[in-house]
């Protein structure tokens, strides 16, 4: 063997060693009550606040008859998770109607007469699942939501 091959086949043995294994991300997978994917994304590192914009959000075409704490009709709901140590916080948010609107349904198209709102709070381990019992009606079916790892 050459000196040239030996070398080419030493520097190919130290790449291959020194190669990282897939990074992992952990994912959050909104599921409908038949536990199929509807939704999913990727938790962030900043906790929530206020103002930040969801990951995914789901706007209702009817009403099915969800309501908030304070009786408001839920017209949309939206998730956003981060991560806390090897867990995720998932925050489910919910679209009711703003100050001063009536207290109904609306459609994505009226958007301005609606307020994003903290709902509910959930901490999952990776490979755990919680079904959203708090956000379910005659007509919805409870969600649930699954936190999972996966290669970047």
């Amino acid at each position: 063997m050459s000196r040239l091959s030996l070398a080419l086949a030493v520097a190919i043995v130290l790449l291959a060693g020194s190669a990282t294994p897939a990074q992992q991300a952990l994912w959050v997978t909104v599921l409908d009550e038949q536990d199929r994917s509807v939704m999913a994304f990727a938790a962030r590192t900043e906790p929530y606040r206020p103002g930040l914009l969801p990951r995914v959000t789901h706007g209702f075409t009817s009403d099915h008859d969800l309501r908030d704490r304070n009786g408001r009709v839920i017209s949309g709901i939206a998730f956003y998770g981060w991560t806390e140590g090897a867990n995720v916080r998932v925050v489910l948010l919910v679209r009711v109607p703003a100050a001063g609107a009536e207290n109904k349904f609306y459609s994505s198209a009226e958007r301005s007469k609606l307020n994003l709102e903290e709902f509910a709070s959930y901490r999952l381990d990776v490979g755990e699942s919680r079904r959203l019992e708090e956000l379910k009606s005659a007509t919805f079916g409870p969600y649930s939501i699954r936190v999972e790892s996966r290669s970047r």
